[in-house]
């Protein structure tokens, strides 16, 4: 007679999947939103801000640039909340990994890689100096320029709207429901690149600048570092906070 034995259990010590798309972690029979539920993500963090413009139309230009960012942001976050409660899971963490302390590592662990965000920007000023070489000159982008008129308070709004607000959505839009409905579709080492190109090609369609344009190859190596991180992770800590000290330093020289 033979005896059916159970199947052995998995070594000790292997970490769990990461929850993103194809892992088993993942409910895939309540997950229905898309590329597309990204897109329009966009499309509603686009009109909002256009209507917020309209209020503001007499404003000095950095109180302009605050609402303009805040009402997008703020729009899509929102609206991605939306997506994942009735498309997903049920909340941003679960559907795209929001979260600022994963409970893997504890939040001052974290904050290493706000110091890797500002390092990262550092080494980035070694291709933007070659380029502005290239160039004949510096070349700052239209919303640096706006963004360094601003005085008093609009100072400390504008420092909240680039360094903390910014980072956050685009991370989760960009490397929470753009990634991850790419990987759906492709390989992580392709999601992540196409992810990061669509990250650097809305800066420049945003802001179609020669210092957009030159910022470009820095922006891209951000956008694939992050990616890289959210894939890695399964959550949007490492980017969002890599993000915040890349775009941190940013507004430290502009306005010192």
């Amino acid at each position: 007679m033979s005896i059916d034995l159970p199947p052995p259990p998995p070594p000790p010590g292997l970490p769990p999947p990461p929850p993103f798309p194809g892992s088993s972690s993942e409910p895939k029979a309540r997950v229905r939103w898309a590329t597309g539920d990204a897109v329009w993500a966009f499309v509603v963090g686009i009109a909002v801000s256009v209507l917020a413009a309209v209020f503001v139309i007499h404003a000095a230009k950095p109180v302009q640039l605050i609402v303009l960012i805040a009402a997008q942001d703020l729009s899509i976050i929102a609206y991605l909340a939306v997506v994942a409660r009735r498309r997903g899971v049920g909340s941003l963490r679960a559907d795209f990994g929001f979260t600022i302390r994963p409970a893997a590592e504890g939040f001052l662990a974290g904050l290493r890689w706000l110091v890797y965000g500002v390092l990262l920007q550092l080494a980035a000023l070694v291709p933007i100096g070659i380029l502005e070489a290239v160039h004949g000159g510096t070349a700052r982008q239209d919303v640096v320029n706006t963004a360094d008129q601003a005085r008093g308070v609009e100072v400390a709004l504008m420092v909240l709207c680039v360094a903390v607000l910014a980072p956050v959505t685009e991370e989760l839009l960009f490397r929470g429901a753009f990634l991850r409905s790419f990987l759906r579709r492709m390989t992580p080492d392709r999601a992540v690149f196409l992810a990061a190109v669509l990250f650097a090609l809305v800066h420049l369609i945003g802001d179609p600048s020669v210092g957009s344009l030159i910022a470009l190859p820095a922006i891209m190596l951000l956008g694939v570092i992050s990616g890289y991180q959210a894939v890695r992770t399964g959550n949007l800590s490492r980017s969002m906070m890599l993000h915040m000290g890349f775009n941190l330093l940013s507004v430290f020289v502009l306005f010192t």
